[in-house]
């Protein structure tokens, strides 16, 4: 039991002092890459000749606004080349109004299409705004590499680990050893397939716009727009005047039938006197 939970104490220790170094048992794709400055020139290394350098991993996105007369149309021509270069439309969005339409369509397209498809999809409009984005995630899927190689030695340490686990209590520490490390290097796989597909596949999204009608008045528009504005002007004196009206309506009423009644007291005493 002593010698098993030494074990696990220097592996761990290890890994950690490791984290930052390749491994051997590093998977395929990092192994084989060599990620060196190409400024640098290459050095050679005990007399082989330096590999040559591995292109930068970069996550490449783009927007870019077009105005065209007919935006379904640019908008099928858009989709037609994406399914060409053998990428795929991720959201298409269409909105519109009162002499005005909007399509914009997000797709994902092979980076070594990139530059192409910006340059295709400027040709089915006007330009009228584009913006061109880069993330350089190389030094991060390198790291992940060779932490990924670090954490699956671990792993098949442990699986030895717990082969020769002789009692209950250190089979469960093993097993828990274990299943932490797996979950870490799921989590590692995972980012590092994301990161690989992001910079496999570039990003381009396209709104395609009709122009707006001009929103500037002439002259006649506003001699059009004074007659109205005095036309609302009038309407709104005239409601006023039949409001103040039908108000006084009940009051007159009572005034009349007040003086009436004084009218016939007034008249009844003057015949008393006679």
């Amino acid at each position: 039991m002593r010698k098993i939970i030494l074990v696990m104490l220097l592996l761990v220790t290890s890994g950690c002092a490791k984290d930052s170094a390749p491994s051997a048992s590093a998977p395929a794709e990092f192994a084989k890459q060599d990620f060196s400055d190409p400024a640098a020139g290459g050095e050679e290394t005990e007399g082989k000749p330096a590999k040559a350098p591995q292109e930068r991993m970069i996550i490449r996105t783009a927007t870019m606004s077009l105005v065209a007369e007919t935006p379904d149309a640019a908008g099928h021509k858009v989709t037609a080349y994406v399914e060409q270069i053998k990428g795929y439309v991720v959201e298409t969005t269409n909105e519109g109004g009162a002499g005005w339409k909007t399509v914009t369509i997000k797709s994902r397209v092979p980076a070594a299409s990139f530059d192409a498809a910006l340059e295709t999809f400027r040709g089915f409009g006007e330009v009228n705004s584009e913006q061109v984005l880069g993330q350089d995630v190389t030094e991060e899927f390198v790291d992940l590499g060779a932490r990924l190689g670090v954490q699956r030695a671990l792993e098949n340490r442990m699986v030895e680990l717990l082969a020769e686990s002789k009692t209950v209590e250190d089979t469960i520490r093993v097993e828990s050893e274990l299943a932490r490390i797996r979950e870490v290097i799921e989590t590692m796989d995972g980012r590092s397939r994301f990161l690989a597909d992001q910079t496999a596949m570039s990003t381009i999204t396209v709104a395609i716009s009709t122009k707006r009608q001009s929103t500037e008045k002439g002259f006649g528009d506003d001699i059009v727009a004074a007659f109205g504005d005095a036309g609302e002007i009038m309407e709104t004196v005239i409601a006023g005047l039949i409001r103040v009206v039908a108000a006084l309506i009940p009051i007159a009423i009572v005034v009349g039938i007040f003086l009436f009644g004084l009218f016939a007291i007034l008249r009844r005493r003057k015949a008393a006197k006679k």
